[in-house]
């Protein structure tokens, strides 16, 4: 029984050491092509500003956001599933909500 556990464990070491080299090869470092500064703004304006400098970008360009209305979570989720954006990610730093959208090929 005791080699059926030492052999679990080795498996289990090896599985944790392949699973954390594969997330150090696939860290791709991120070309932001627009900043927008939206601190300040209230809903709607974090997400027109952001329409606003999409219009003005090409396919596959990315777009980082800064915005203090919390309801731009929700509302720059739903806004790229429709117009065809990704949604990289959007998270909270310090109260500031920061997302990052890669133009859809449109």
């Amino acid at each position: 029984m005791n080699y059926v556990v030492i052999g679990y464990y080795r498996w289990l070491i090896m599985l944790k050491t392949l699973a954390a080299m594969l997330v150090k090869e696939s860290r791709v470092t991120l070309v932001i092509d627009v900043e927008l500064d939206a601190k300040g703004l209230n809903c709607p304006l974090p997400l027109l500003k952001a329409k606003q400098a999409l219009n003005g970008m090409e396919g596959g360009q990315v777009l980082r956001v800064e915005a203090t209305d919390a309801g731009s979570v929700r509302d720059f989720k739903a806004f790229c599933e429709v117009a065809g954006h990704k949604l990289i990610a959007s998270e909270e730093v310090d109260g500031t909500f920061v997302h990052t959208v890669k133009k859809g090929a449109l």
